[in-house]
């Protein structure tokens, strides 16, 4: 045979450690690239033609495996003697031998021969045995080593697919196939030369009959060709078939010792496989879940796999389950026990059956457990056809037993498995309507495989509120309720709580809801605005308004608002218009553009019929000046009718006489008498132009009808546009004095108390809101207020108007006598107004303190130190253009109003206190106040239990209503599980904002005796819900950056901290209860365990120094070098640290947080 010799270049041997460390990164790249390459060919078989596998003696690799895991620092130069494998029949050439002598050089692919059948004139041995004397690897683990070290001969050979789903390694010359394990993995993948254990640390056990063989672990990779009585797996060589059979043996095959399983002390670390922590976290709580454990490592489930349920993954997952528990806990013979498992298989299938959980991405623990539960239930159920079945409910006056035995055993008609048997319970439903006379209620009985509890306190939020009643003080009231309510929800609460305090009732839709800085109003908030919106230093008032229903009875009252609509004009000797310019006309917005035609003026139109600009007596004003041009007009059109008829009789009577020598004489038409007549009327008139011809006169006609409706229209809008009323927010204002000195001093406008909301009619008057305002307003108390008023004098004397203050008035309040009986009135009416329009706006928009309010009314605001003496005082009269005018024609709706009011009487007359006073309303009984600092596990129980109703984004359809109710629901635990999964609900979403948050309050559990038997309705004395905590899965951080981790309690009651790779035991009991519990697993005491001798040592440990509540450093991504200086931990016996040949990928953190010399934040 011709042999493809490689040999080995000395000068290209690199001994230092980064060169080991580049080779180990290599050679683990490889592997997985390997694995997965593995795991897609079992997923889509016609990838089997791109794969190929090579053999390689033990004897070289278990020389060079330490170097290939980064190790050993110290590079063999053994080439690979593929040779030994080869049988010595045959002859070799002196030719190719001496070729097979010589040195190495550079390999040259496409001068590389494979061992081919009929190739050589030597063929493989007959006594081989895979992991005895020779391994399988890869292309790319072939190509790597075969580059690094060379080789004599390349034993390549195909894969092909199996009929059970599996792949195979062909070897066509012995028509034999070696199956590729269905991990994808072979033994010496799986072996780990760190985190031995002493054969008197392990528990032994012997080899269950039902355990699949693909669960044997891997030899001693010590065991050479020539070490014929070691003990090995079953020969690989089988015979050519689609189904490899079970293990065969011939001649030459040796004797098989029976293999002495033991089980590992506290398990196996599992490695990151990059954001994969969470999966880590869950699959070691599952692990130490004893009846879990016990069940698929014995094998059993094997009987209850479920390949045809549509719901499960066809027992693959239940398969690669079973695996990955016997990786992490069990080893065999004299194998070296790996202290860290990689779950690749795991992850691919995980993600080839749930595509949530595909690739790398950050996931829940919690999600995944539920998953895979789920999933694991339907793999090995044993009902394999389901029959339909409905939803039962509970009829009235029947027992809840017999009700919830009915719903159990009708659930287990479809349902039943061994992970049910464990993890599921019953919780009883009750959902009621909250109508008033419906009454309906739904009660049934859910089967549970865990409890998502919420946390006291941590959801709510406590919000004060002032209320601004119609009349009275104000009123302060404390709000709790959910962080995710609405404003809506918020004004409902405040209805609810008043109604509780005072007995009145208020209307959500008379209510406004604002925040106030600056002593101004700097947003509205809407209905369906979330209080998330509201942060804690803000300042929330809600204001009582006026019903509008109110507000419209009171408006047909007042008919003096009413405006006298336009007559509509029809002419005798109105022209009749063709259908064609009916048409065109009449189509869309053509007549108003046929009148711009004929305006003068080129914007007149467009303002005309803008709705924000136009005023409706600017309408009739144009609608009366069109009436009168086309009058003129068609008087115009009958005078030339006139002079064409007697120019055409004058003709008649004359007859041929008139012909002149130059032919007959010409007489001017209709048309053109008509057009020289409209010419001379649009030359006088200042408006309209270019109107030639009777026909463009009836065209202008027909728009005049068409602009009659839009004026009454508009008419009609502007008297309903505020039918409802207008809010209108009051600031009160006085000139206060600021900077520093006589130079710098200047006087500036102040807002000195909180602003006040205000709905009054649309067709109130300015001079009527100073009434108004009298009434609202808070004014202290004064003489005059008890004694009659007999004059004018009386009324200014005694409100701030003495004998040195004059008294101005209007010459129209002399002539009329005006005289005011109200003395709040007579205040009012020396204060000057200003307004700012917001009829293009909204409270929303924050008004800038550097535009300048118009004035309202007719008080113009004086500089009050432009008198040296007493300043005169003005009064505002009723009579007044100004003060008639309408409120809503100046500020529109959600206007601004501002009161300057003068120091002196302010300070006077003003009751500030008592305006800024509020009650404070007590909150209700059923309220109770928790101590966020006590909570415990039980409480959150008892808060699962409570009865709530839902929120407007989860109403329930009431059948009887036929309509979706914010129902009232309650949760009962009836029927307790013997493994209880208990979710702590950490995390918070907003459906509206998008937004999550976590919930980082410490939670205390027990971690023995958790008693619910208060909180079980049904239970035996043999099977009592108390429980033990077993195993807790934490989660550190917050959502852009966190790591999950674990905390179990081993068979010999110490408890381990399983951080991936890393493993410590003899944890205090006391770091397992921490804020970063997130899902407590917990078992009935009725459970057996197994329990197991104590150990004077641990298997795999790691230091436990500072690794509480904080994110750890030792949880960073750091290299072997760095990793392997860790601190051993104290009374712990011998360590042995996991080192691994490369990053841990541990999920969000990186080397550059380690080496700036800080514990990195959560991102």
């Amino acid at each position: 045979m011709t042999l493809v010799g490689n040999g080995l270049n000395p000068d290209l041997i690199d001994n230092n450690a980064s060169d080991s460390f580049a080779i180990a990164r290599a050679f683990r790249g490889a592997s997985d690239a390997d694995i997965n390459q593995a795991l897609d060919a079992m997923a889509r078989p016609s990838l089997c033609n791109e794969m190929k596998y090579f053999l390689v003696p033990c004897s070289w690799m278990s020389s060079c495996l330490p170097f290939l895991l980064g190790q050993n620092d110290q590079r063999p130069t053994l080439r690979i003697g593929t040779s030994t494998l080869l049988s010595t029949e045959g002859t070799v050439s002196d030719e190719e031998e001496e070729h097979s002598k010589t040195d190495f050089k550079p390999r040259d692919r496409s001068n590389q021969r494979h061992h081919q059948l009929g190739s050589y004139q030597q063929s493989l041995r007959r006594d081989l045995h895979l992991g005895r004397d020779f391994h399988c690897v890869g292309i790319n683990v072939w190509n790597l080593i075969s580059e690094k070290f060379g080789y004599e001969i390349e034993l390549g050979f195909p894969v092909v697919a199996l009929e059970n789903g599996g792949i195979a390694i062909d070897i066509p010359e012995t028509q034999q196939q070696i199956p590729i394990p269905p991990t994808g993995r072979f033994d010496y993948e799986a072996l780990s030369p760190t985190d031995i254990v002493s054969d008197d640390e392990d528990d032994l056990f012997p080899e269950p009959s039902g355990l699949s063989p693909r669960f044997s672990l891997p030899q001693d990779i010590t065991t050479t060709s020539e070490d014929h009585t070691s003990k090995s797996n079953a020969i690989i060589l089988l015979p050519s078939s689609q189904t490899p059979p079970t293990q065969q043996s011939t001649s030459d095959e040796m004797e098989i010792e029976p293999i002495v399983r033991k089980r590992k002390r506290h398990g196996s670390g599992l490695g990151n496989l990059g954001n994969t922590c969470f999966m880590n976290s869950t699959l070691q709580c599952l692990a130490h879940t004893e009846p879990l454990r016990r069940y698929f490592l014995s094998g059993d489930y094997e009987n209850d796999l479920n390949r045809s349920n549509p719901l499960g993954t066809g027992g693959e997952l239940a398969t690669r389950f079973a695996e990955l528990l016997s990786e992490m806990w069990i080893t065999s013979g004299n194998a070296i026990s790996a202290g860290v498992v990689y779950p690749r298989s795991f992850k691919h299938t995980l993600g080839k059956h749930a595509e949530q959980f595909l690739g790398y991405d950050q996931h829940d623990s919690q999600e995944l457990a539920t998953y895979l539960l789920d999933a694991l239930h339907e793999d090995t159920n044993r009902v394999t056809k389901k029959p339909y079945i409905e939803k039962p409910e509970q009829e009235e006056n029947e027992p809840d037993g017999e009700a919830a035995d009915k719903a159990w055993n009708l659930h287990l008609q479809r349902e039943d498995s061994k992970v049910l048997e464990n993890f599921m319970g019953q919780v009883k439903s009750r959902v009621q309507c909250p109508k008033e006379g419906c009454g309906r209620v739904s009660t049934t009985f859910d089967p549970f495989m865990y409890l998502s509890v919420p946390i006291p306190g941590a959801t709510d939020r406590t919000l004060k509120v002032t209320l601004v009643p119609l009349k009275g003080l104000k009123h302060e009231i404390m709000i709790t309720m959910h962080k995710s309510g609405t404003l809506l929800t918020l004004q409902k609460k405040v209805c609810e709580q008043w109604h509780q305090y005072c007995g009145d009732s208020l209307e959500v839709r008379d209510m406004i809801a604002v925040d106030v800085w600056n002593g101004e109003i700097y947003s509205v908030y809407k209905e369906n605005d979330e209080i998330d919106k509201i942060r804690d230093t803000d300042v929330t008032y809600i204001y009582q308004m006026v019903p509008s229903a109110r507000l419209i009875q009171e408006e047909k009252i007042d008919d003096s608002a009413i405006v006298e609509r336009p007559m509509s004009r029809s002419r005798s000797n109105r022209i009749k218009l063709p259908v064609e310019d009916l048409t065109e006309i009449n189509s869309g917005e053509k007549w108003r553009k046929e009148i711009d035609k004929h305006v003068q003026q080129m914007t007149l139109m467009s303002t005309l019929l803008n709705p924000k600009r136009a005023t409706t007596e600017g309408l009739l004003r144009f609608y009366d000046k069109l009436g009168v041009f086309l009058d003129n007009c068609y008087e115009a059109l009958e005078i030339s009718r006139r002079e064409y008829e007697g120019q055409v009789e004058n003709v008649d009577e004359a007859g041929d006489d008139h012909s002149t020598e130059g032919g007959l004489w010409n007489s001017e038409s209709l048309e053109d008498f008509q057009e020289r007549a409209l010419l001379e009327v649009c030359y006088k008139d200042p408006l309209f132009t270019e109107v030639s011809g009777a026909k463009e006169v009836a065209r202008l006609e027909f728009c005049e009808k068409k602009f009659y409706q839009y004026i009454i229209k508009h008419i009609d809008d502007d008297q309903n546009k505020y039918r409802d009323g207008i809010d209108v927010q009051v600031i009160f204002q006085r000139r206060e004095s600021s900077g520093l000195g006589s130079i710098h001093q200047r006087t500036v406008d102040k807002t000195f108390t909180a602003p006040l909301c205000l709905r009054v009619p649309g067709d109130i008057t300015v001079y009527r809101f100073r009434k108004l305002l009298a009434e609202r307003l808070p004014l202290k108390d004064n003489p005059v207020q008890d004694t009659a008023i007999s004059s004018e004098n009386n009324d200014t004397k005694s409100n701030g108007c003495n004998e040195e203050c004059p008294v101005v008035e209007s010459p129209s309040a002399k002539r009329n006598g005006n005289k005011t009986a109200n003395p709040n009135l007579l205040i009012m009416r020396q204060i000057p107004m200003g307004f700012s329009d917001q009829r293009n706006g909204s409270y929303g928009t924050y008004r800038s303190h550097y535009s300048t309010p118009c004035q309202l009314g007719m008080l113009e605001r004086l500089d009050e130190s432009d008198h040296e003496g007493p300043a005169p005082v003005h009064l505002a009269d009723s009579s007044d253009e100004e003060e008639c005018k309408k409120l809503s024609d100046c500020i529109g709706q959600n206007g601004q109003i501002f009161l300057y009011w003068p120091s002196k009487l302010c300070e006077q007359f003003f009751d500030v206190d008592r305006y800024e006073g509020a009650v404070q309303v007590p909150p209700p009984e059923t309220e109770k106040e928790e101590n966020k600092n006590d909570i415990t596990v039980l409480q959150c129980i008892e808060k699962y239990c409570q009865m709530e109703q839902l929120e407007e984004t989860e109403m329930w359809f009431c059948n009887r209503c036929k309509e979706h109710v914010r129902a009232w629901k309650q949760f009962h635990i009836y029927r307790a599980p013997p493994i209880l999964i208990i979710h702590l609900k950490r995390f918070h979403y907003s459906a509206s904002t998008h937004r999550r948050d976590k919930i980082d309050t410490f939670i205390d559990f027990p971690l023995k005796g958790l008693d619910l038997t208060s909180e079980v309705m049904h239970w035996v004395e043999e099977s009592k819900p108390i429980y033990d905590c077993y195993a807790v899965s934490n989660h550190y951080g917050g959502l852009g950056g966190g790591h999950y981790t674990a905390y179990a309690l081993n068979d010999d009651g110490t408890w381990g901290n399983y951080d991936d790779s890393r493993v410590s035991a003899n944890i205090d009991p006391k770091d397992v209860v921490s804020s970063a519990a997130y899902v407590l697993y917990y078992r009935r005491r009725d459970v057996v365990f197994d329990s197991t001798p104590d150990f004077s040592t641990p298997d795999v440990v790691q230091d436990y120094t500072e690794r509480r509540n904080v994110a750890r450093i030792d949880s960073m991504d750091l290299d072997e070098r760095r990793s392997s200086s860790s601190s051993t931990m104290a009374d712990c016996g011998p360590v042995t640290v996991d080192n691994e040949d490369v990053d841990d990928g541990d999920d969000y953190y990186n080397k550059a947080d380690y080496d700036s010399d800080h514990l990195p934040s959560a991102q």
